[in-house]
Parts: structure tokens; sequence; C-alpha cells
């Protein structure tokens, strides 16, 4: 599940992302986000994962440690098991709006 900041507005870059999930999936389009210009807020509930993640270890043979490392070093993504971390997002009303956000930022720029 992918939600946007709503105090943000839609044309301001970079925009602030919250990605559910930090497993081979959310973390592979939280590191996407982040390429994309935006600041990714990670959560998971498994805490051992998010302390793997801060130390650049991933879950995924397709997302390489580096591109963690390089992702938390220049701020791009936050992982997090803190559900207060999440204040301020808001969740996209149906699945075809999350869709549309998540091929954005797997492919940001398509049709430029």
């Amino acid at each position: 599940m992918i939600a946007h900041d709503r105090s943000s507005p839609a044309s301001a870059r970079p925009r602030r992302t919250a990605i559910l999930g930090q497993g081979y999936v959310g973390l592979l389009l939280a590191i996407r986000a982040a390429d994309a210009d935006h600041r990714v807020v990670g959560f998971d509930t498994d805490d051992i994962r998010v302390k793997r993640l801060w130390a650049a270890q991933s879950p995924s043979p397709d997302i390489p440690g580096n591109q963690v490392a390089a992702a938390l070093a220049n701020g791009t993504h936050t992982p997090t098991a803190n559900a207060d971390d999440l204040a301020g997002f808001d969740v996209p009303a149906s699945w075809d709006r999350c869709r549309t956000i998540m091929q954005a930022a797997l492919h940001p720029m398509d049709g430029q």
C-alpha cells in the first residue's frame, strides 16, 4: 500500500510517500520511489527487518544492499516500525489510484 503526504501540494518536489511493508515487493517500490525523488517512509511491523534495512541489509536478491545504503545516506528512504511515522499520509481511495502511483514510481519518465 502506498500513501502520499496530504500536506504537500501535488506539484511539490520531493514528494513524501509511505509504503507499507518492506519485504520483497514493498522494498522494491520504496527504492524505485526514492530513485524518483520521493522521500519514502517505509513502514513494516517487523522490527528485525527494519533494523536490517538500517544496516543496508536487503531481504531481496533484486535489491542490492548498496542501493539501500545509498537511499539511507541521501535521506530518500526511512525504514520504520513506528506507526506514528505515518501521521500526515492519506491512503489512496482505490486500488486503481494505487496502481497509477506505483506505475509512476516505477517508470517516472514514461510519457514525458
